[in-house]
């Protein structure tokens, strides 16, 4: 967005970027009933897990085909998706016609029930198809998934990949291209336990020094100090 304004005859000295935060308390982790039984079901896999909207924007038909890719060589892999919207009845179906047994539907929670759920995960997925609106675009849950402290699997360009790749925080690949989506979900099973665990503490590291509330905070207070002193 800063580079469209810039384009169109804006002083890039009269802008300031401030992202967006993520509700931090909530993903501390707060287990209930519907947490646990999701984390059972989880138990023994390594797992891919997306959690959020469920619609035409994410693209999510790809998804499926990795999952188709890999079911036979890679059984331990499990792809979980957690959450509501309009295309997931249709995603369901399509994995019940390709009878895959790697894909796990779960119900739309509430927000403080999801963080034990991300804490379990080894990888989690964010999505969004190809779109030059997209490129601007930031999903949410980027500020959720770093500050969890998690790999994560980015199928998406511009803003919201570059974010994950300045983070050093996980694996960016194309958002409509499922044999590169199974590559890197291949490449984040093969690491060893000690390589996604530093690419979660890169991402955390990430959010609390450029995209958490105090963060974010601190830049409000200095723009408005800014422009009270006309500097």
């Amino acid at each position: 967005m800063q580079n469209s304004i810039i384009r169109r005859g804006v002083p890039s000295k009269k802008i300031s970027i401030i992202y967006n935060w993520c509700e931090e308390a909530s993903l501390i982790g707060q287990k209930s009933l519907n947490s646990e039984l999701i984390v059972k079901q989880m138990d023994g896999k390594f797992n891919i897990t997306f959690a959020g909207n469920m619609g035409i924007a994410q693209s999510l038909d790809t998804v499926l085909e990795a999952a188709e890719y890999l079911q036979q060589d890679y059984p331990e892999i499990q792809f979980n998706f957690i959450g509501g919207g309009i295309d997931k009845n249709r995603l369901q179906k399509i994995a019940s016609d390709r009878s895959l047994r790697n894909v796990v539907f779960f119900p739309r929670l509430d927000p403080i029930e999801i963080g034990p759920i991300l804490e379990y995960s080894d990888v989690l997925l964010v999505h969004l198809k190809r779109n030059a609106l997209f490129r601007i675009t930031i999903p949410s849950k980027i500020q959720a998934y770093l500050c969890v402290g998690k790999p994560i699997r980015a199928a998406l360009e511009g803003d919201a990949a570059n974010l994950v790749l300045e983070a050093k925080a996980g694996i960016v690949c194309s958002p409509e291209n499922s044999k590169e989506r199974a590559k890197s979900t291949v490449r984040f099973y093969e690491m060893t336990e000690n390589e996604r665990l530093e690419m979660g503490r890169n991402g955390q590291r990430f959010y609390y020094t450029e995209l958490s509330m105090i963060k974010a905070i601190e830049k409000f207070e200095r723009v408005f100090t800014e422009v009270v002193h006309g500097n």
